[in-house]
């Protein structure tokens, strides 16, 4: 069987040898089987995050496809159970192998396939303070124990499925070429001896799948370890991605989000980023983010003050050339942002209501999160 995930990172095409086997349950009819998917999936839908959406997948074709050949074994081998576990502790099902494997008790034997966006393993938000002595550092493409310790890393924390040794040690020789040719290049962060964050920086066209041109680079995936989300070590690693970047000469970077991923929406655009685009893959709209490496963004506190002040407003209307340069805009109106996006505005910037206090004339400016589009050129 063809390993779709690294076709879709631009990766060589390996033949999966190992293969995990789900315990066979006690039968359960069709009806069981889609009443317990859709009890998983209301639960599901109420997180607005990635991968929270990608598990409810998971649980619905494990409920439609009720056969071996169309069950789906993507959201308990593809590690989406417990990602979704660490990120809110209270879905307490999802640990609970008895009820994952009766969404599945028709397949025995399934092989994980995890294609998908460019996912971030990070905190909803940065609030609080850094704990210990944190060293980032860059791969070197002979440290061959350190490139092996980085995929582990990804393994053990369920962003890359697991793998037979032979396939192992292939990826870890492949990412060893791709450093040492400076096509990407993989940045480590480290408290004390033990490693608690990674991330990859695409420098070259094609690499890992990705379609950039020569000032450009790509900020890949990021994983923080669970216990050490939310205090700001992701936003340390984007900045990292940045100085790769530099260093390599480029003068954007590009990401990409799905349109509910809002940790990771919050992040790229408080560290500079602009939405610049949107597209649909598969059942996933996908909102393309941007970064210019030679300017400084604003300060988040500017913009709060001018939402404060009631100089930036949700808008609503039809935009045109007298239209405001700044307005905020609901990130899940799609219609809209992409009707700002036609008339010349960059999004670069996500509201929460919480960053507002109550004490601002009573009331929350909004209820829902909102991005700041400003018209090109007129910063």
């Amino acid at each position: 069987m063809i390993d779709e995930k690294s076709k879709y990172r631009g990766e060589p095409l390996e033949t999966t040898e190992q293969q995990q086997t789900i315990p066979k349950k006690p039968e359960y009819s069709e009806a069981d089987l889609k009443n317990i998917a859709g009890e998983a999936g209301s639960i599901v839908s109420d997180e607005k995050t990635n991968i929270f959406r990608i598990a409810k997948q998971g649980i619905k074709k494990a409920a439609e496809g009720f056969d071996q050949q169309k069950a789906s074994s993507i959201f308990i081998q593809g590690g989406f159970a417990k990602r979704i576990k660490s990120a809110k502790d209270e879905i307490t099902w999802l640990t609970d192998d008895t009820k994952a494997e009766i969404a599945l008790a028709s397949s025995e034997k399934q092989t994980a396939t995890t294609e998908g966006l460019d996912q971030e393993l990070v905190a909803p938000e940065v609030i609080k303070e850094q704990e210990g002595d944190i060293k980032i550092s860059t791969l070197s493409p002979d440290d061959r124990a350190g490139v092996a310790a980085y995929y582990q890393f990804e393994i053990d924390n369920h962003f890359s499925d697991p793998l037979s040794e032979k396939q192992f040690n292939g990826k870890v020789a492949f990412r060893q070429t791709q450093i040492k040719n400076n096509q990407l290049q993989v940045a480590l962060a480290k408290e004390g001896d033990q490693l608690i964050a990674t991330t990859i920086v695409v420098l070259e066209n094609g690499t890992m799948g990705k379609n950039i041109k020569p000032d450009e680079a790509w900020a890949a995936g990021t994983v923080v370890l669970p216990e050490k989300r939310g205090k700001g070590i992701g936003e340390q690693m984007s900045l990292e991605q940045d100085r790769l970047a530099k260093e390599a000469g480029k003068k954007f970077i590009l990401t990409n989000i799905a349109d509910n991923n809002y940790p990771s929406m919050r992040l790229r655009m408080k560290v500079g980023y602009h939405l610049v685009g949107t597209e649909q893959k598969e059942n996933e709209v996908v909102y393309n983010y941007r970064k210019n490496l030679t300017e400084v963004s604003q300060k988040t506190a500017d913009w709060i003050e001018k939402v404060r002040q009631g100089r930036l407003k949700n808008f609503s209307g039809k935009l045109d050339e007298l239209s405001p340069n700044q307005i905020l805009i609901d990130p899940t109106n799609l219609e809209q942002v992409n009707n700002a996006l036609q008339n010349g505005y960059e999004g670069i910037f996500l509201f929460r209501p919480e960053d507002f206090s109550d004490s601002d004339l009573g009331l929350k400016p909004f209820k829902s999160n909102m991005v700041i589009f400003v018209r090109k050129n007129s910063r």
